[in-house]
Formats: C-alpha cells, structure tokens, sequence
C-alpha cells in the first residue's frame, strides 16, 4: 500500500518565510522547490526561492519565499512530494493562511460596533502569525502568556493561549496559530510556532489611561491585551468573590481588578504582601483582560500594586486609620450605595443623612461605640420611617468627637 506524506498545515514564519507541515516522513522531494507553489488572494505569485527540513523527522518544511502580502489569505501548494519508499500523493494538495506578519491591531480589529469579535473570524483564514513583546508570561498567568506589538496603544496587544514553549517577559517572539474568541475575548489558540528572537527587550508601554478610558474615548475592547496603568486608584468592593476586587475613580467609574477563577491558585497565593482595604488609594498596572465577558485589569506580580512615592507600609496603615469618610459607592446609586470611613481610635460616631434642603433623612449611626478602623454602612434609599425617598442630591455626614466631615452622593431611582 501507498502512504504518501499529506500537507496537513501551513503558515508564514516571516513576510519571507512560510513553514509547511507533513503527516509521514518525505524525501527529498520534500524540499524541491519545483513541487510547491504560493499564491494570494490577490493573484500575486510569490516565488519559492529555497527548502530545507526544521525537523530530524523530515515531516516540517521552512520554505523561503519573496516578500508575501501581510495578512492577505495565501495558499501554499504541493503536489508530487514522496516518502521514502518514492510513494507519492498524485492530487495537489493546499493550506490557506494568512500572509506574512499580521499587525495585531489588525487581528484585534471589530467586526463591528455591534460585535466585538474578531473581523478575522468566520472569513475562513484564521491562521495567523504576529510578532510583538512578551508582556506576560505563563508563570504570571496559567498558561497564558500576552504579547503586545512595540508602539503599543490601543488595540495592540493580545492572549496566547495553548503555547508549547513558554516565552518570559521582554522576550521578543513570532507567533501562529488560529485566531479564536472566548466569552468576547479575542486570543491565539492552538498555538504551532513560537520563535524567540531575542531577550531582555524594553516592555510596550504600560499606556496610561484613567479609569472611564474604559468606557470614554476608546472602546474598552481596544484595551484587552493591552499592558496598561492606572492612576490614583480608590479601592471600593473587596467582595466581588474569586480574588477579584474593584477600583473606582471616586467620582462615577469603576474597574474590576484581576476578576479570575486561577487567581486563588497562582496570583492571590504569591501575592501576600498586599491586602486590598476599602478606601485606600493606589494605582496599579497589569494586562487589559476580558473575563468572561468583562473587562477588566490583571496585575501580573505584586509589584504592579504601586503606591505613590513616599508612601512606606507604615504610612498606609495609618492612612487607613487616620479619620476618613470616603466616597460612597456606587454613585450615583440605586436602591443602595456602600459608605465607608475610618477612625483612628476607638470612639462614638454620627452618621446621618440629609436631604438638599438640609433636613435629617436618615441616622444610620448614632453613637455607635467603634474600633479603630475601616468600616462600612449600606443605605437603602430610604428615611427612618422605611419609606423610600425621591430621586436627588443627599450628603451624609460623619461626626466622631469633635471631627466631622461631610460628603454628597446622588440617588437615582
């Protein structure tokens, strides 16, 4: 019986190099550039200029070509290549993908305002190859690892999920594999070829951009794979469940901070030395991610938790215990919104809530004896009387001892 090698996958390496994949074992017949052909969806023929074997097997081809057309679907051809017995497949055999080094600003790209899927799938051609700078890396990430292309920005960076080598951050790197979406977050799966060029690369970035960047100017997707920063953080909910917690801006934005299931196996277990309190400020970089649907920041070490300069470990536990009333949140709100504060000693506090006009609507803390501390009340909306009060601007007002201080929130029904 006949068993001829099958081109089974191919993919561009280079705008010059193109890899090809057989099933058995060929001959030199393998690398007879007279058996292959390539050509792109605009007719161009792009010449075959050599052939040798990347592998001992002689089952992997590194083709080298003229310049190819980026990002353009290109057809390899072969026909006639032999194994070593001189069996050979008669019928042409051919693997479409995508030309040369895709952008990744152009795999990232929307099909629409609609659908933040990748334009890239559902054409057919979802073979793609990239090069940019490994942002992070499969020890920071379960696996994962994020490149991001040089002139960073929006758009620029993206997931690689399912690599067989495991590149470190500032590797510059070339990757193909198949362009795919996972709950809305456009990635690299099963990955065929990472090539590492060199190491110790400056990173991309991080683009710093404020917390409503998320949802003003650039449309959030254009962060995902993004190594980015933000600024001048509030910590608001640490209760959002899988090691996840969120930030906000103190005035209307909000931000999910490395909301993943593996973060309680590899990121929160390492990360000990930062506990997120309520109120604090920081800021903080990590990758732009799509979890789930959501978007969201992932620091990759602790040391992308940055408090500002000067600030030592001794300075934040005070500030956590100095006599603060925070920005409630959310805010606006509705039915409820969460206010926190702190005291620096044990004591008695106030906290009450008036309406526009300056009259009394609520008392949710009268003289309650205190630890020192952060602490938390949840208002409902509604007076003393458990009735619910009109949309409008309300300031709640905290007392202990002789420091008071007062903030404004707004209710929205």
């Amino acid at each position: 019986p006949c068993f001829p090698p099958n081109l089974v996958l191919a993919h561009s390496t280079s705008e010059t190099g193109v890899r090809a994949y057989f099933d058995r074992t060929c001959d030199a017949s393998g690398v007879d550039i007279t058996k292959y052909s390539l050509v792109d969806s605009s007719g161009a023929k792009i010449p075959i200029l050599g052939a040798v074997f990347a592998n001992a097997e002689s089952t992997i081809v590194d083709l080298t070509t003229g310049t190819q057309n980026n990002t353009f679907p290109t057809t390899l051809s072969a026909w006639e290549i032999r194994n070593r017995t001189g069996c050979a497949e008669s019928s042409l055999q051919s693997m479409t993908f995508r030309g040369g080094i895709c952008p990744i600003s152009y795999i990232q790209h929307p099909k629409s305002a609609d659908n933040d899927s990748s334009h890239v799938i559902g054409t057919g051609v979802e073979q793609v190859t990239l090069r940019g700078i490994v942002t992070a890396d499969p020890t920071q990430f379960y696996g994962e690892f994020f490149v991001e292309e040089r002139q960073a920005g929006p758009w620029s960076g993206i997931a690689i999920y399912g690599s067989p080598i495991r590149p470190t951050v500032g590797d510059s790197v070339t990757v193909s594999g198949l362009v795919s979406e996972y709950y809305n977050k456009t990635e690299i799966t099963s990955v065929d070829y990472v090539k590492i060029h060199s190491s110790g690369n400056p990173l991309p970035g991080p683009d710093v951009i404020p917390i409503c960047g998320f949802t003003i100017g650039p449309p959030a997707e254009s962060w995902e794979g993004v190594f980015i920063r933000i600024n001048n953080a509030i910590v608001a909910d640490t209760s959002i469940g899988y090691g996840g917690w969120t930030v906000w801006d103190g005035v209307a934005c909000s931000l999910v901070v490395h909301r993943d299931f593996y973060c309680r196996f590899h990121f929160c277990p390492t990360c000990t030395s930062y506990m997120p309190i309520p109120g604090m400020w920081l800021n903080l970089q990590g990758i732009g991610d799509c979890v789930y649907g959501q978007i969201n920041i992932r620091p990759r070490t602790c040391a992308d938790i940055i408090y500002p300069v000067g600030v030592s470990e001794h300075d934040r536990a005070q500030r956590a215990s100095e006599f603060i009333l925070f920005q409630n949140v959310p805010n606006p709100f509705n039915p409820r919104t969460e206010i926190r504060f702190a005291v620096p000693d044990e004591t008695s506090v106030d906290l009450r809530i008036y309406d526009v006009a300056g009259r009394m609507a609520k008392m949710l803390l009268k003289s309650e004896r205190l630890r020192a501390g952060v602490h938390t009340e949840v208002w409902d909306g509604r007076n003393d009387s458990g009735q619910e009060l009109a949309s409008g601007v309300y300031f709640y007002q905290l007392r202990a001892g002789d420091k008071v201080s007062t903030m404004k929130m707004v209710l929205l029904r």
